[in-house]
């Protein structure tokens, strides 16, 4: 598996519910081929076993070893 750069930016914002929310946005670079995206967001106050993941529709699959290390930070960031 070749390296992968992972850059994460912390966002707050209103979910479509009106309903605030919590979340860390991922692009990840590697290999030859796009930058994938993808976020993991939960509710303001909500713990983070009730987190999910979103990928962004344009983004290719993502390697489950970057989405495991996400989960992790994600676990201890959100």
């Amino acid at each position: 598996m070749p390296p992968f750069e992972v850059t994460v930016q912390a966002v707050e914002g209103v979910g479509v519910d009106g309903v605030d929310e919590v979340s860390l946005e991922f692009k990840v670079v590697g290999g030859a081929g796009p930058s994938l995206w993808f976020a993991i967001f939960k509710t303001e106050g909500a713990s983070t076993s009730e987190a999910c993941l979103e990928v962004d529709p344009q983004s290719g699959p993502i390697p489950l070893p970057v989405v495991a290390w996400a989960v992790s930070y994600a676990e201890s960031h959100l």
